[in-house]
């Protein structure tokens, strides 16, 4: 694979985490959430989690393959590691904090 099919995978891997982030199910769990009828504040508070935990560094990793692909700006790799290293780490604090309740 060339240096330009290799970018070519990183941009289109990029644009769908990021589409995912935004339309994907934890999007839909918060939009069933939000018509039930939990207080406002536990409204709120769930669409903030969503926010920081999901769609912020999925974000981060769509712009920043955008940067490192078409660019070619090697801070697009730097953006993308945070937005990755967030997302993983969130994750597996989530699934060790609910092994541990078990």
């Amino acid at each position: 694979m060339t240096v330009i099919g290799f970018r070519r995978v990183e941009l289109i891997s990029g644009v769908a985490t990021g589409l995912l982030a935004l339309l994907g199910p934890s999007s839909l769990n918060v939009t069933t959430f939000m018509f039930s009828t939990f207080p406002a504040t536990e409204k709120i508070f769930a669409l903030l989690s969503l926010v920081v935990t999901h769609i912020v560094p999925a974000l981060l990793v769509a712009v920043g393959s955008y940067i490192h692909a078409v660019r070619q700006n090697a801070s697009g790799f730097v953006i993308v590691l945070l937005g990755g290293s967030v997302v993983m780490n969130w994750e597996s604090l989530l699934s060790s904090a609910g092994s541990s309740t078990r």
